[in-house]
């Protein structure tokens, strides 16, 4: 039963990372958020998608919030030395061919959200 579940999750992580090989050149930006001198990208398609944060104070703690259909995850990340934070998210659920993508950062100086699309078909 055990290695019937492991060959289930690595089938469906090579399903879902397949998609990465389409892109041509640099992934569509699906959204691009500011607040004060902070500023997040969130690019990608199918279901991963790049988070990049820029004008965050250096090595500051940074709360990572991302949900996607019924599924939630919060995470205490830091951002690098010269105060950028880079991160990929899978946000394909189980059970969902597609659903609506949402990821928050928040910094002492600044809060970052953005909501987009995803769809394992397009």
């Amino acid at each position: 039963m055990r290695r019937q579940n492991i060959a289930q999750l690595v089938l469906y992580l090579v399903s879902a990372f397949l998609p990465m090989l389409a892109w041509a050149s640099d992934p569509p930006i699906v959204a691009r958020v500011r607040d004060g001198n902070c500023e997040m990208i969130v690019s990608g398609q199918f279901a991963i998608f790049a988070v990049e944060a820029s004008g965050l104070v250096p090595n500051e703690t940074l709360i990572l919030e991302s949900a996607s259909n019924d599924e939630h995850m919060v995470d205490t990340v830091q951002a690098s030395a010269d105060g950028t934070y880079r991160a990929t998210l899978l946000v394909q659920v189980i059970g969902y061919d597609k659903g609506i993508g949402n990821v928050t950062i928040r910094a002492s100086r600044c809060t970052l959200s953005a909501r987009f699309a995803w769809s394992v078909n397009e």
